[in-house]
């Protein structure tokens, strides 16, 4: 039996080391002000935009490094191509889920200290 239990220790340990990482990518992403702030009131929904509290310096990089990746790299553009098509009047929106898009990925690959290979289509 303490065989069975080891196992299922480790696997606990890798699920909270993932529910770990997940949540710090989910800040760091709260952090650069890129995810949705729900506003919501007696319930009337008043829109989900992204923070205004938020490092504006970072924010405004990522965005602009994700408005480079668009046109260089095949998997930004076709994330930015599926949210545009969805948001046909809010052209930033799709902006800012490459830069949600491009932050996670950062992270992931500091954490990991690996390099970014782009995948293949």
């Amino acid at each position: 039996m303490s065989n069975g239990s080891k196992l299922d220790e480790r696997r606990l340990d890798h699920d909270d080391r993932e529910a770990i990482r997940v949540f710090f990518e989910r800040a760091l992403a709260s952090y650069a002000g890129l995810l949705p702030k729900n506003r919501e009131l007696a319930g009337h929904d008043y829109g989900k935009r992204t923070g205004g509290a938020c490092n504006n310096y970072l924010r405004w990089i990522v965005v602009e490094c994700a408005t480079s990746a668009v046109s260089s790299s095949p998997a930004m553009r076709s994330l930015h191509s599926r949210v545009k098509s969805r948001n046909k009047k809010a052209t930033g929106k799709a902006r800012v889920a490459v830069a949600r898009e491009i932050i996670e990925l950062v992270w992931t690959l500091l954490k990991k200290g690996e390099k970014y290979r782009e995948p293949r289509a």
